[in-house]
């Protein structure tokens, strides 16, 4: 299992390049990341809450599948959930 801060794009990329070494390569990505807003009204809801979340939910799985595609390009399969 790899574990990162997925709104982290280096950190994705660390993680990603110690696991493929680890386990010889990535052949099935679940990308499940999420977190929870800290339930404001939009009224009380700073931007850079909204931010986090995107970061999260919405950019993070993109960040994820850049860095892992082009070498589950060069396996027989590979699959991304």
């Amino acid at each position: 299992m790899l574990e990162c801060d997925i709104a982290d794009s280096a950190a994705v990329a660390k993680a990603v390049g110690s696991f493929a070494e680890q386990t010889g390569g990535i052949d099935l990505l679940v990308a499940n990341a999420g977190i929870a807003s800290r339930g404001r009204s939009v009224a009380d809801t700073d931007p850079d809450e909204v931010e986090r979340l995107l970061r999260t939910h919405a950019i993070g799985g993109m960040v994820l599948a850049k860095h892992i595609v082009p070498a589950m390009r060069s396996l027989d399969r590979g699959d991304i959930v």
